[in-house]
């Protein structure tokens, strides 16, 4: 169940990378400005999607950047 993200900062995508990383997602930079993002302990595509939104929040409000979910 990947889910593609796009920060509206490209400098920012391999630090988010690293933080999806470090929650234990899948997490991988590509060359179009996206991310896509396999959130570990999701049954169902709206419970990854919840879980991964979550984690969002929290990188949005330590970091002020912004971040568009693609899917």
């Amino acid at each position: 169940m990947a889910i593609v993200l796009r920060p509206s900062e490209p400098r920012v995508i391999p630090e988010l990378t690293l933080f999806l990383c470090k929650q234990g997602c899948r997490a991988k930079a590509r060359e179009d400005g996206t991310i896509i993002v396999e959130p570990p302990h999701a049954l169902h595509a709206t419970q990854a999607h919840m879980e991964l939104e979550l984690y969002i929040r929290l990188w949005q409000a330590l970091h002020g950047s912004r971040v568009e979910f693609l899917d």
